[in-house]
């Protein structure tokens, strides 16, 4: 892996490692599966991955902390300790040169879980407006305005 190499919004190493220990600390039972792999091009591979989370209290203070602040009892009973399956793929960007890894970009379709799971889209907004985590399964540096 190079070690600029890039990761969605950050570079290098640490900021693959720091999303996915978000990922580790913050959700419970967190499975990736591996569905399948394809080239795009010459130099890229895309997996094609499911990842199942479970939401606990720990997830709804440090990823959803609104909802915990204006006590909203049934938004957290609709969340808490339900388990997600998150459809996404990871694309990764080879550089033959240098015989390493340049680019990891990872997307992955939260918002339809949590559509199902909450029932609407307005309430599915407001839950993601000021969450850590955006409906594409990616790590906000800052919160929501």
């Amino acid at each position: 892996m190079a070690p600029d190499v890039a990761f969605n919004a950050g570079r290098g190493p640490d900021a693959l490692i720091r999303s996915w220990k978000c990922l580790s600390v913050w959700f419970q039972d967190v499975e990736l599966e591996l569905e399948g792999l394809k080239k795009a091009g010459r130099s890229s591979l895309v997996a094609c991955t499911t990842t199942s989370v479970t939401i606990t209290e720990r997830t709804l203070l440090n990823v959803f902390p609104h909802l915990s602040l204006v006590g909203d009892r049934e938004i957290v009973e609709k969340l808490l300790n339900q388990r997600l399956v998150v459809r996404g793929s990871m694309q990764f960007e080879w550089d033959a040169a240098y015989c390493r890894v340049t680019s990891v970009i990872t997307q992955a379709n939260l918002l339809t879980p949590m559509l199902r799971l909450l029932g609407g889209v307005e309430v599915t907004s407001y839950v993601f407006e000021k969450a850590l985590i955006s409906p594409d399964f990616q790590w906000r540096l800052t919160t929501g305005k």
